[in-house]
């Protein structure tokens, strides 16, 4: 056995006969020469005896190791160790639910999973591989093979470490085989095998200036299961909303893809029409008058709906942005975010969600009752503190700086009361962020002392057009 400057030991025995030190005193070692196996020991009694391993003289080591740091280090490792043996399981349990020995639709069964994951479903959560927190007949050996080196003995564990060390092992196993099991199930449904976690490219999640996969309300259609599908979806930027529908930007690329999606609708339409007997001249004219042609013009992207709104002038000429980014029929086509996983394919590279930064003026919270909210800026300057926040702010300010009785006689309403009498107070207001499509709503949860929990929403109709700075007055 070997000592590190810092461990802590206890000593068991000492063949020195004019010390102090007695069984059971504690001291932190200082050096240790395995070679003469002399143990120096600054102990906790004020001594700085040192051992003879080598004659006689025992210690061991503290049941607890030098520091908090150092426990946590052992923690560490039984918890990697844990999701190692967790990503193993999640593996073998893809090969029969998604893998070749599942049975029946695995698209069906990895969407299944990963709402289940998303919504903490019990129900989908106890089918994925999980470890036995109520087995302790494993715990010694798993400790013996994965704790560092310097780590305490299993003996010499207090009862709390012992379950710490299993736990720690079993919360690495259940967050890496839920975090592998959600991981096959991407692979499963994206139609590139991505296995990278798209939430934020999900209708839902879209916003202003983000990510998004766009496709025409147009374009769902039947597969050969009869499942409604996606052929395409188009990878882009949404920088604004038309009567509720989605304008985006993207690449050339993704823009030459629109031009030949559009061109093989054409296609389809020609066939169908050809079938039904139409030929020459006309079958064309019904083409156009059905559906835009689309062509690039060097860098400038062509859409002639002439036909279709029988109107001469109606010819776009798209030009790129100085990003070299296109507007394909924003305001003119019904674009819509759809969720990549009902796609056959993606057009475009769907980028890797932004890191989280922290914003200069952090949103304000609630403050307490009698107090005033203020924002912590640091000087007078808001940034770019956007108007549903300040509107956030303002109601939140509000609903916890005034008594609910005050509120109530400027309303000239009635007071919330108790049963016994006594009046109803705000004890909590914290903001929210909401969760519809292609929305930036913002709001208040406001918790009642008699229980109630009231939303009150932000709804943002319009924004300003460009970024804009607000101050203090």
């Amino acid at each position: 056995m070997t000592y590190q400057p810092g461990d802590r030991v206890v000593l068991e025995h000492t063949a020195d006969t004019h010390t102090r030190l007695r069984p059971g005193d504690e001291g932190t070692v200082r050096r240790y020469d395995p070679q003469l196996q002399v143990l120096d020991v600054t102990w906790d009694s004020g001594s700085r005896l040192s051992l003879l391993l080598g004659e006689g003289d025992r210690v061991r080591r503290d049941p607890a190791p030098a520091t908090a740091a150092g426990w946590d280090r052992v923690l560490d490792a039984l918890r990697a160790a844990g999701a190692a043996a967790g990503r193993d399981a999640a593996a073998w349990w893809a090969q029969h639910v998604l893998g070749s020995r599942a049975r029946g639709d695995v698209t069906a069964a990895a969407r299944q999973v990963l709402a289940g994951v998303d919504d903490v479903d019990p129900s989908v959560l106890d089918g994925l591989p999980a470890a036995d927190r109520y087995v302790l007949a494993n715990d010694q050996d798993r400790y013996a093979e994965h704790a560092p080196p310097d780590a305490p003995r299993w003996e010499e564990l207090t009862a709390r470490q012992c379950d710490q060390s299993r736990w720690a092992w079993c919360d690495g196993y259940d967050d890496a085989a839920q975090a592998e099991a959600a991981r096959q199930c991407r692979m499963i449904l994206h139609p590139d095998g991505d296995d990278r976690d798209l939430t934020h490219v999900r209708p839902d999640q879209v916003r202003l200036g983000g990510p998004g996969v766009f496709a025409g309300d147009w374009a769902w259609t039947p597969n050969p299961d009869g499942e409604l599908r996606i052929p395409v979806g188009f990878a882009g930027t949404l920088v604004d909303t038309w009567n509720g529908w989605a304008v985006f930007t993207c690449t050339r690329a993704v823009a030459e893809a629109i031009v030949a999606d559009q061109s093989d609708a054409r296609d389809r339409y020609r066939q169908q029409r050809a079938a039904d007997g139409a030929t020459g001249e006309r079958l064309e004219r019904m083409v156009d008058e059905s559906m835009a042609r689309l062509w690039f013009d060097g860098d400038v992207l062509v859409a002639d709906s002439t036909r279709v709104h029988d109107d001469p002038d109606a010819v776009d000429r798209i030009t790129p942005d100085p990003h070299g980014r296109y507007t394909v029929m924003g305001r003119a086509w019904t674009w819509t975010a759809v969720h990549p996983y009902d796609c056959d394919r993606i057009a475009g590279h769907i980028p890797d969600p932004p890191a989280l930064t922290p914003r200069p003026n952090p949103r304000p919270t609630p403050t307490p009752k009698g107090s005033t909210a203020m924002l912590d800026n640091g000087d007078d300057d808001l940034g770019e503190y956007i108007h549903e926040e300040i509107l956030q702010a303002l109601v939140t300010n509000l609903l916890t700086t005034a008594d609910l009785d005050q509120l109530c006689d400027d309303a000239d309403l009635p007071h919330l009361v108790h049963d016994d009498g006594t009046p109803v107070t705000v004890t909590s207001a914290r903001v929210y962020r909401d969760a519809g499509v292609m929305t930036l709503d913002r709001g208040v949860w406001v918790e009642l002392s008699d229980g109630s929990v009231f939303g009150l929403t932000v709804h943002i109709s319009r924004r300003p057009r460009h970024d804009i700075t607000l101050h203090r007055r």
